[in-house]
């Protein structure tokens, strides 16, 4: 499938069945359900969200490296600021080790480790490091990649590095009229909830039953 179909699937699915009823939970979560979507693509060479992971984490790196020399030459403390604070602490390390994770995973061969039940475990425990709130939507939007993968032709490692048996149904194509179909569906499914959400946590349908009543 595209990576437009895993995202507006992901997006749509997880605030479907999660629906948020705060500000928080939708920002965490929309933005959760976006990355849960798109992130096991990024061991497809030939995919957007591989080059666009590749840079990101090549920044990721390089600004690390540069504020751990910056601390250690300058005596900033940024290390025992972080490590001494336990609201920053845990959401650094696993922010740090999803970015770790994703950067290895994206070196193993398509549909494998990034596509497999552990590679799912591996980065939720990561996002519940950073936002517990953002788990459901995460696991959501990723199981959402692979069940729509696992409907085309391409087979997927889903126990790897477990096992190696390879799974797919070849029942739909990359770009083929399925895809688009459930594209078209995924779009306009996440521009109604998109707008609905917001208006339930603004109280615009109690305010609507009280002029009914």
């Amino acid at each position: 499938m595209k990576s437009r179909t895993h995202l507006v699937v992901g997006l749509s699915s997880s605030l479907l069945l999660v629906h948020p009823t705060d500000w928080h939970t939708f920002a965490v979560g929309a933005v959760t359900a976006v990355v849960g979507g798109t992130v096991s693509d990024i061991d497809s060479r030939m995919s957007r969200p591989h080059g666009r992971a590749t840079l990101i984490i090549a920044m990721i790196f390089l600004l690390v490296i540069g504020l751990v020399v910056a601390d250690g030459e300058y005596d900033l403390g940024l290390y025992r600021s972080i490590t001494g604070n336990e609201q920053t602490a845990d959401p650094v390390k696993g922010g740090l080790a999803f970015v770790l994770i994703c950067a290895l995973g994206m070196n193993i061969k398509h549909r494998a480790f990034m596509h497999s039940f552990f590679g799912m475990v591996a980065l939720t425990f990561c996002v519940f490091l950073v936002d517990p709130v953002a788990v459901p939507f995460f696991v959501i939007a990723f199981m959402g990649h692979i069940f729509l993968d696992f409907l085309n032709s391409y087979d997927i490692y889903f126990f790897y590095p477990f096992s190696f048996c390879k799974y797919c149904l070849r029942i739909a194509e990359d770009d083929g009229f399925f895809d688009r179909i459930i594209f078209m569906l995924g779009t306009a499914l996440s521009i109604w909830l998109l707008v609905l959400i917001p208006a339930d946590i603004m109280g615009f349908f109690s305010w609507l039953a009280e002029i009914k009543n």
